[in-house]
């Protein structure tokens, strides 16, 4: 789990990504509190489009935000587009806050995989494509790990409507 960090903005990391033109879907945690889940986050995780172009519409904006990768020892490693065209897990610190690039989830859900699906909200003037609540309970549910199932169990609440009781 990502440390909070006292001067993460995450709605700012996200504005920049759109800003900027990168074509992606927000899953996660952020995901879910953007359609109103009584939830907290530290992090934005993402699943890009791994075409050459957002690929290097993506890579210029870590650089402007100074991203390395998050590692347990002090060595700073900058990300590069050779590394997120790839593909992979790319865990991330910004000047904004943490931030996860993952080119597939559960499932092994990709970008195309997930686009069909996805919700799309406004979000400071641009439109955001969120992984939906139902999308994001269909893919945890099998999942053995406790914070999966809390989210879950939060998930079903809400669908069923039901999350104003708790």
């Amino acid at each position: 789990m990502v440390s909070p960090n006292k001067n993460a903005d995450l709605g700012a990391l996200l504005e920049r990504l759109l800003a900027a033109d990168v074509t992606f879907v927000l899953v996660g945690g952020l995901a879910a509190v953007a359609q109103g889940a009584p939830t907290t986050t530290f992090d934005v995780d993402i699943v890009p489009a791994l075409d050459k172009e957002n690929i290097e519409r993506l890579d210029q904006v870590l650089r402007e935000l100074n991203a390395y990768y998050r590692r347990p020892d002090s060595r700073i490693i900058p990300v590069d587009a050779h590394a997120l065209a790839r593909g992979g897990h790319h865990l991330l610190v910004t000047e904004l806050g943490a931030l996860d690039i993952l080119a597939t989830i559960e499932k092994q859900q990709g970008y195309e995989d997930l686009a069909q699906g996805c919700e799309s909200i406004e979000f400071r003037g641009y439109q955001l494509s969120v992984l939906t609540l139902q999308q994001m309970l269909s893919l945890k549910a099998d999942s053995s790990h406790e914070k999966d199932q809390q989210l879950v169990a939060l998930l079903r609440a809400m669908l069923a409507g039901g999350a104003d009781d708790e």
